[in-house]
């Protein structure tokens, strides 16, 4: 890094504060790239792919969605996800505030967003299809979302229970 990109931050850096900051103003996009840089610092999982592509096939990932994701930088992929997680929280403290319950603001975020992260990761989840979809899978679901929430039903525990119904249906 030379000197100028100390002082300044790297072209990439700029390159995406500029974009998010024409979206949400600057102080969001600044706040964002300040928790991308620190997700990247805890996270190593974001910087190099924590399962092989032959581990996540099963999951529904493509070569494709692979190669999109893995060829992005990893500030890149660190913003993303950290405005997603904004975006997320934001919804989960907007809808605890109109519900008053906590459990039934949780329930409705995770029937409005997908979950990203490592599939194979232990946790409390409601059925297998609640499991966080691979990272892998941001850009082809992303692109779906709008579609995805028209198609979500009741009997969907989860925006990821969705995702992963329309895969195994050859559908997304």
């Amino acid at each position: 890094m030379g000197l100028l990109d100390s002082l300044f931050g790297s072209s990439l850096e700029r390159q995406l504060e500029e974009t998010y900051a024409q979206l949400h103003g600057n102080e969001y996009a600044r706040g964002l790239i300040s928790t991308a840089k620190a997700m990247l610092a805890s996270d190593p999982s974001i910087s190099s792919p924590p399962l092989a592509f032959n581990q996540i096939v099963g999951d529904g990932v493509t070569a494709e969605d692979w190669s999109w994701w893995w060829s992005l930088q990893p500030l890149e992929r660190a913003v993303m996800l950290a405005n997603d997680e904004s975006f997320i929280t934001a919804a989960l403290v907007q809808l605890r505030v109109e519900l008053g319950d906590i459990n039934e603001a949780t329930r409705q975020v995770r029937r409005k967003f997908p979950r990203f992260g490592n599939p194979r990761h232990p946790g409390d989840y409601r059925s297998t299809d609640d499991r966080p979809l691979p990272r892998e899978l941001k850009g082809r679901v992303s692109s779906a979302a709008l579609r995805l929430a028209g198609s979500l039903r009741e009997s969907h525990t989860s925006m990821n229970a969705l995702v992963r119904e329309m895969i195994r249906k050859r559908q997304l």
